[in-house]
């Protein structure tokens, strides 16, 4: 029977890289070192832009701007890559930054995968 339970593991889907954070340079400004190969699976993947009020209208047209939103909780096997907090993914064309990274048990207390929660990345 554990060798059944032991084997109900998450498999991942698709694949994407991911850029290991390095440090930071003299301005503060992230740097990012090796691009690695990973494997991914998606419980939630929500990228697109939210209408934002454009506070330096001063002409009272209502004027609204697109903000690009990402929320995005991606599970990386423990087999792999092991995501860092500041890490970039990139997914399906959408850069995405890592905000936490929890890792998620098996039924018998063996490390499965890695739990990911994202947001939109700025460019760069």
């Amino acid at each position: 029977m554990a060798d059944i339970i032991e084997a109900m593991t998450m498999l991942p889907h698709l694949d994407c890289t991911i850029a290991k954070r390095a440090g930071n340079d003299r301005h503060g400004q992230p740097v990012y070192g090796e691009i690695l190969p990973a494997h991914v699976g998606v419980v939630k993947f929500d990228v697109g832009a939210d209408k934002t009020s454009v506070r330096s209208d001063s002409s009272a047209s209502r004027g609204k701007g697109d903000e690009p939103q990402a929320d995005a909780r991606l599970l990386f096997p423990a087999w792999g890559v092991q995501p860092s907090v500041g890490d970039i993914v990139e997914l399906q064309g959408a850069r995405l930054r890592v905000q936490t990274v929890n890792p998620r048990l098996a039924v018998l207390g063996r490390l499965d995968h890695w739990q990911v929660d994202c947001v939109i990345a700025g460019a760069g």
